[in-house]
């Protein structure tokens, strides 16, 4: 769920495919999907939002848990894959073109909201938190996929930005602790947070380690590249 390559001169849509055919692409989206969906609880029935849906993966996931799905993404070409990669399958899943600081949703309408890998890339991620915020009902609860400041992954999208990656350059690694406040300050209560892949970016560390790394994530959760975070919105 998280294509570490820059934009040019691939498309993102080529990017997000290349990422997931990848031994280690599809390794790591499937560990964090596991962290994703252990910090989401009982989806059944529910209505949820997915923003930065980017190629629907988490969507259809989310999607195949029992949930109805709303996925936004600013990026058309993005939602094109997205409906793309569906292929037909879209009953309970809606795919909107809209930005996360302005939702096309009724104030306490979902269950639930996610946005993986998204806020990272905002430099201000104070506005989409309280626009998805206002989207949840009373007891609904946000989950977010951010990125570690202190995994391997940390240091190595650090030099790469460094050395003239526009992506990496304008990524911001915030620490659980950031995260808290963040979420208080939109309002949201009883905040908990999880890590996942604490192998370095290689595929294969990556096959090697992949079967310890939910033991690791518990024991080292501050080195861990993925974080899930969730906060409650007060009933």
């Amino acid at each position: 769920m998280n294509p570490s390559r820059e934009s040019a001169p691939l498309s993102w849509p080529e990017i997000y495919r290349r990422w997931r055919s990848s031994s280690l692409g599809a390794i790591t989206d499937q560990i964090e999907w596991n962290a994703i969906r252990d910090a989401a609880g009982n989806l059944d029935g529910a209505r949820v939002l997915d923003v930065g849906c980017g190629d629907g993966s988490l969507a259809s996931a989310l999607r195949k848990l029992g949930a109805r799905v709303l996925a936004v993404d600013a990026s058309l070409p993005m939602l094109q894959a997205a409906r793309s990669n569906a292929s037909g399958r879209t009953n309970g899943l809606l795919l909107v073109q809209a930005r996360a600081e302005a939702l096309p949703l009724a104030s306490g309408s979902l269950e639930a909201a996610f946005a993986v890998t998204v806020l990272c890339h905002q430099p201000r991620p104070q506005p989409a938190l309280l626009e998805m915020a206002r989207a949840l009902r009373p007891g609904g609860r946000l989950i977010l996929g951010e990125l570690g400041p202190y995994s391997l992954w940390a240091i190595w999208r650090r030099i790469r930005g460094l050395f003239g990656s526009d992506l990496w350059r304008q990524a911001w690694f915030r620490s659980p602790r950031r995260w808290r406040k963040l979420l208080r300050e939109a309002g949201l209560t009883d905040f908990r947070w999880s890590g996942a892949v604490l192998y370095p970016p290689t595929a294969w560390t990556a096959r090697l380690l992949a079967p310890i790394d939910r033991v690791a994530a518990r024991l080292f959760p501050w080195a861990s590249a993925f974080l899930v975070l969730r906060g409650n919105k007060p009933s």
